[in-house]
């Protein structure tokens, strides 16, 4: 039988205490944007609960707009590789620039789908043109055959 004094007791009780509303140490879960936006809605209840102190809120805030300039940056690059390669297409200048990774992504896809239909819609409208100015010469050579 062990004899515990009671000095001993009350500070084995004091830290039992403190475990006990010191929070668990939760892994945040920044594997992508959506994991990342959840983690910060709970990590924004956490301080409107007064859970965590203005600090470590303050600091955790900082590291999520680091992490957000990051992302944005990525998404930034993304897109601007896409409009080089369209405008390549557009200009016509025969060369490729699209990586054939993008080609999957449904976004490339669509865009060039529109701008095929784009070119048809112009070659179409160029054909009518012909058309209509050899029709206009045709009504011309006629009506300057007329008043001879």
């Amino acid at each position: 039988m062990c004899i515990i004094s009671e000095t001993v007791k009350g500070d084995l009780m004091a830290i039992d205490d403190i475990e006990e509303k010191t929070p668990s140490k939760k892994r945040l879960n920044l594997k992508d944007t959506a994991a990342a936006r959840g983690s910060l809605c709970a990590l924004m209840r956490q301080y409107h609960n007064d859970e965590i102190d203005h600090t470590k809120f303050k600091n955790m805030i900082y590291g999520y707009s680091k992490l957000l300039e990051y992302d944005k940056h990525k998404h930034e690059t993304e897109l601007d590789k896409r409009i080089e390669a369209l405008e390549v297409i557009v200009k016509g200048t025969g060369k490729t620039v699209i990586d054939p990774a993008e080609l999957s992504n449904p976004y490339t896809h669509e865009l060039l789908q529109r701008l095929a239909e784009t070119e048809q819609v112009k070659s179409e409208m160029e054909q009518r043109l012909l058309e209509t100015e050899n029709e206009l010469k045709l009504l011309r050579s006629r009506v300057g055959g007329a008043n001879e």
